[in-house]
């Protein structure tokens, strides 16, 4: 929005950590905090959309379809550059990848990256989502869009969301091998890990090696 010169407003849900309030707003944004889920503040961000409002959003409802397939796309950018490493180490494409599901965008871009035609390698492929937002779970296992009603309290905040995507669902639930859900507790242990490593991440950024 800056590059265009534009405002721009951002909801958040209530339990957002304070420093990610502030990163956003250190960027130009106006931050929102809205008294409830993630799910509960799309449907506040939608309220917005009109002839002056462009609602950006990585999940889809009916009607609102278009921007969700661009945010997949986009995604994708993190899956080439990471072929691009790997080409330039000389190292072959993984056996195994691991991908956080919220609504199932970034999952989705996963799933094609390596499940599309060409893909250079077909590692086995497990999504990760918090054990009290598993709604990609049991929507796998009911053979439909299950919504899991909030609270949602897990530490990975970017991923306490209660319905997938339509629009991501149909490659997650054709493309993840296993979908797990796990407890709050091996995310500090990941994230341990990671900072051990050199890789400063968040809770959900720590999910997939959780």
């Amino acid at each position: 929005a800056a590059l265009f010169g534009l405002g721009a407003r951002i909801f958040v849900p209530a339990g957002m950590a304070p420093a990610r309030v502030r990163a956003i707003e250190s960027e130009g944004a106006t931050v929102t905090v809205v008294a409830g889920s993630y799910d509960e503040t799309v449907e506040r961000a939608a309220a917005e959309r009109g002839e002056w409002c462009l609602v950006i959003q990585d999940t889809s409802w009916p009607g609102y379809e278009t921007v969700p397939r661009w945010v997949i796309e986009g995604y994708s950018t993190i899956l080439w550059e990471v072929e691009d490493e790997l080409s330039r180490r000389n190292e072959p494409g993984p056996d195994l990848a691991a991908a956080q599901i919220g609504v199932g965008a970034f999952a989705a871009a996963v799933c094609r990256h390596y499940r599309g035609p060409g893909a250079s390698s077909r590692p086995a492929l497990i999504g990760v989502e918090p054990a009290s937002a598993d709604c990609a779970r049991r929507s796998a296992e009911s053979g439909r869009l299950v919504s899991v009603p909030g609270p949602h309290p897990s530490i990975m905040a970017g991923l306490n969301c209660g319905l997938p995507s339509g629009v991501a669902w149909p490659s997650v639930s054709g493309g993840i091998d296993l979908f797990a859900a796990i407890e709050d507790a091996p995310v500090h242990r990941a994230m341990r890990l990671l900072a051990e490593s050199g890789v400063v991440s968040g809770e959900t950024g720590a999910a997939g090696l959780a």
